[in-house]
């Protein structure tokens, strides 16, 4: 019995490092895009609202996928899904740099490499709750640590493949590398004491056909008794239910859609930013190491906080004002230093907010509404981050300065604060299902 737990902590322990890597590659690819935005621009004569679009693209369709993911997991296993995932990802940059001679290609390929990520993530990060059932926050929230390891990584990894091989051999060598999530994949497994109990409706018969497959929680017999509306919502659109449930959800879900445009914009225009600011490449470039190593200690101190239990709704809008001021103030300077000390501010900011989401939902929301709350999260996201590269970029092409960029995102930082005035005058951060 002694020999079957270790193995069990052995196996759960592989697959958090799994999701250690997962979490690397697909952030630090996005961060990556930075290097090669203006050499696209200028190599399709296109716009950079465009070529913009189509990195947001491939971050946003990674959660966008997220609810497609849940269901196949139905139909698939873990790894099998996250194998799969792994080869999409990688094989979206091998095709950019094979075939990509117009601007849609790009579009095309960096599509398939989001959904390639957008499956990884979404199996990974389950499986990842069924082996740490009870410490789900803060196991998450030391994986997410690793979200700016990647960024501080991959950016200095592809400019130098870059100037080494050209710009399409670099991105053939970018998606070899992504490669490495396929054995990732392999390392994912579940518990074989998992219980996921759950109602089947058949459709067409919401009131009358439920097969019940295990012994039903209390959140699910209250279902039963509340009639046709919620029935019919648990069967056809659970996505909804946790807005319901769970009153303070709401206000969890602005904070998080305004952090993923705030930092979806920040991470394609960092670099972009450097060079507006008249700083030379190479120096430019290391802005995205400084807000990667930046956002690594605000994703450990998020960590740490969950670990003491601190994590609360004050600590998510001192995040936002930080991530405003720091946006605002950085446009005015010219001195490297001052670049670098704001880029480094706003990196611990965006780190802190970004784990914080992560590890609240758990919180927030009890283990029968996990699944659509962080599937409609993640959606949400993605549905956000489309309009954040069009519209940084569209704001970068009219404007004909980063700059201008950096200062809408501050001010939107400072707009969003007082709809978080309402989840700040509650009692608690951590709320349980009201029917629960």
């Amino acid at each position: 019995m002694e020999n079957m737990k270790e193995n069990r902590r052995r196996l759960s322990w592989i697959v958090f490092a799994s999701a250690c890597v997962r979490v690397f590659f697909a952030s630090g690819s996005l961060k990556a895009n930075g290097v090669i935005l203006e050499d696209l621009v200028v190599r399709f004569n296109s716009s950079h609202s465009l070529v913009a679009w189509a990195f947001s693209l491939q971050n946003g369709c990674s959660l966008l996928i997220t609810p497609v993911g849940t269901m196949l997991l139905q139909i698939f296993s873990h790894r099998q899904l996250s194998i799969t995932g792994g080869f999409c990802a990688g094989a979206g940059y091998i095709l950019s740099g094979l075939f990509a001679e117009e601007v849609w290609h790009i579009f095309a390929t960096y599509i398939l490499s989001g959904i390639g990520f957008g499956l990884t993530i979404i199996s990974g990060y389950l499986a990842l709750k069924e082996n740490f059932p009870d410490n789900i926050s803060t196991v998450s929230c030391f994986a997410e640590l690793f979200h700016f390891v990647g960024m501080a990584t991959m950016p200095t990894v592809l400019n130098s493949l870059k100037v080494q091989f050209g710009l399409r051999n670099s991105l053939i060598l970018l998606g070899a590398i992504m490669w490495n999530l396929i054995p990732c994949g392999v390392g994912i497994t579940i518990p074989k004491d998992t219980n996921n109990s759950r109602t089947v409706v058949k459709k067409g018969q919401p009131h009358e056909s439920i097969e019940k497959e295990e012994k039903l929680d209390n959140v699910e017999y209250d279902l039963l008794k509340r009639g046709s509306l919620l029935m019919f919502m648990e069967s056809y659109f659970p996505f909804f239910l946790p807005f319901y449930y769970h009153m303070t959800f709401r206000y969890l879900v602005i904070f998080t859609l305004t952090g993923a445009y705030v930092y979806t914009s920040w991470v394609i225009f960092l670099i972009s930013l450097g060079t507006s600011l008249d700083l030379p490449m190479d120096q430019a470039v290391f802005l995205s190491t400084v807000g990667g190593v930046s956002g690594l200690l605000g994703k450990l101190l998020g960590a740490t906080l969950f670990y003491v239990d601190k994590a609360n709704v004050y600590i998510a809008c001192l995040s936002l004002l930080g991530n405003a001021l720091s946006m605002l103030a950085v446009i005015f300077m010219r001195n490297y230093l001052m670049i670098a000390a704001l880029t480094f501010c706003s990196g611990l900011s965006l780190g802190l907010s970004t784990n914080l989401l992560y590890g609240m939902i758990p919180l927030m929301v009890c283990s029968h509404h996990f699944p659509p709350a962080f599937s409609v999260v993640l959606l949400l996201q993605g549905a956000v981050i489309q309009l954040s590269g069009l519209l940084s970029g569209v704001v970068r092409d009219a404007m004909g300065s980063t700059v201008y960029v950096f200062g809408f995102n501050g001010i939107l930082c400072l707009a969003v604060l007082p709809f978080m005035i309402p989840w700040v005058c509650t009692d608690q951060t951590v709320e349980t299902c009201r029917f629960g």
